[in-house]
């Protein structure tokens, strides 16, 4: 079944052009640059130490990556293999990493660089190893039901994509024009496929107990800084590619030990009612004991928890069990001091009431919460079929994550202002306000 892949826009003025879908606007780019650096493979030895209270997680990758040989390359290859270092070397770095090393594995001849040829056209070859402690802001409305992903992006350092980019290594793929003018064309592959595999993440040495490794979304793209220069061909735009590693958390050792827990300390709240409606004293004594042993309990929450604006699902449940005994301890007391009645027969039958409303409040509380937690769950997993822009829209907040541009033309007031004695020379800028 085919799909509309282009399009025409016209203009206020009548002007018509050409729209293009993002996977030709990077052909695009592709086919105009220079050195076309194909990813053979990344290889993730692992993922480890997924930090949900940090915020962050380690990766190990290893990436296999080509490029075409210039004619210096290859007369210096032929003289001097093992000390070859090719003209060109592709240069990238980890803009969401807060630690990395970098390693170039030797090969076969003992150096990270051999030139190989394929189809008659030669090609430098380097596989490089990056050790990597990424950032990530976790989504944790749905927690422990959740559905994460882990990024990992690699941009070229200050590189545009004239000069240099990163392309899948599934051979030469370009845009069908005669077919584009029929509305119905997408890139093309030329000749047969080299290298199917793009990436494969060895989920064996995953050391992420909590987790479950899904599903890895892998994007290539030409990022522009955007304010409408991404359909601009002279604006500055650079190579990027990010992967991204979906992981369903493992919900049931959290239940086991923080939501049946909480739920246990709140039915034990049922053994005040065995106590008689005037021993208010020991009633207070036991609630008080079970309210004290509840907080401690929220802290044992947050200790899994980063310090986020909002009230997570497990916490809901907590704070609905604390809430139990709170109110418990409060209508119990009220009970005991004859303010209702002084009937005690009917001070007795209204304690009966209240038991029953504590038990169906309660057990209403822990089904809506696994209810609701089913269906959050299934929610969750509809991420397992985003592709890269869907997850970019379900986890960015433009409000909270645009980015503050501080431009030349910010220039501050008081750097305006006629300067009193006894002040230095200074100019400051300032960017827009966000709300």
């Amino acid at each position: 079944m085919s799909t509309k892949q282009v399009s025409v826009e016209v203009s206020d003025e009548g002007t018509v052009r050409r729209v293009f879908n993002p996977s030709q606007k990077f052909i695009k780019d592709w086919e105009r640059c220079e050195n076309k650096v194909h990813l053979k493979l990344a290889y993730v030895r692992y993922i480890a130490s997924v930090d949900t209270v940090a915020q962050t997680f380690q990766v190990a990758i290893g990436f296999d990556m080509s490029w075409k040989s210039s004619p210096a390359d290859e007369r210096s290859w032929a003289s001097n293999p093992a000390k070859f270092v090719p003209e060109f070397v592709p240069n990238f770095e980890f803009p969401n990493a807060k630690e990395e090393i970098k390693e170039r594995r030797e090969q076969e001849n003992g150096n990270p660089f051999k030139i190989d040829v394929i189809d008659g056209v030669s090609y430098n070859f380097l596989r490089t190893l990056v050790y990597l402690k990424c950032m990530e802001r976790y989504e944790l409305y749905s927690f422990p039901f959740d559905v994460q992903e882990l990024t990992v992006t690699m941009d070229t350092s200050f590189v545009p994509v004239q000069k240099s980019m990163f392309v899948p290594h599934l051979g030469s793929l370009y845009i069908d024009e005669e077919a584009a003018e029929t509305n119905d064309a997408g890139p093309i592959q030329d000749g047969d496929p080299q290298g199917g595999t793009l990436l494969i993440l060895n989920r064996a040495f995953c050391a992420i107990p909590e987790f479950r490794a899904r599903r890895v979304v892998l994007e290539f793209a030409s990022r522009s800084g955007g304010g409408g220069d991404e359909d601009n061909e002279d604006a500055f735009r650079w190579s990027q590619v990010v992967i991204r590693f979906q992981l369903e958390r493992r919900a049931e050792g959290f239940l086991w030990r923080i939501a049946f827990l909480s739920v246990l300390l709140a039915v034990t709240a049922l053994s005040s009612f065995a106590l008689e409606v005037d021993q208010l004293a020991e009633r207070q004594s036991l609630l008080i004991t079970l309210i004290l042993a509840s907080v401690a309990f929220q802290y044992v929450v947050q200790s899994e928890l980063p310090q986020v604006p909002y009230v997570v699902l497990l916490e809901k449940l907590t704070l609905a069990t604390f809430t139990s005994n709170v109110v418990l301890m409060c209508l119990v007391s009220l009970l005991s001091t004859n303010l209702i009645t002084e009937d005690q027969d009917m001070r007795e039958r209204i304690d009966f009431y209240f038991a029953i409303t504590y038990v169906i409040w309660l057990g209403g509380s822990v089904v809506a919460f696994f209810l609701y937690g089913m269906y959050r769950r299934r929610f969750e997993r509809t991420k397992l079929n985003m592709g890269a822009l869907g997850l970019k829209e379900y986890n960015n907040d433009e409000r909270e994550d645009s980015a503050i541009v501080v431009s030349g033309d910010g220039v501050c007031k008081e750097s305006l202002d006629r300067s009193p004695d006894g002040l230095d020379g200074f100019i400051t800028f300032a960017g827009k306000a966000l709300e």
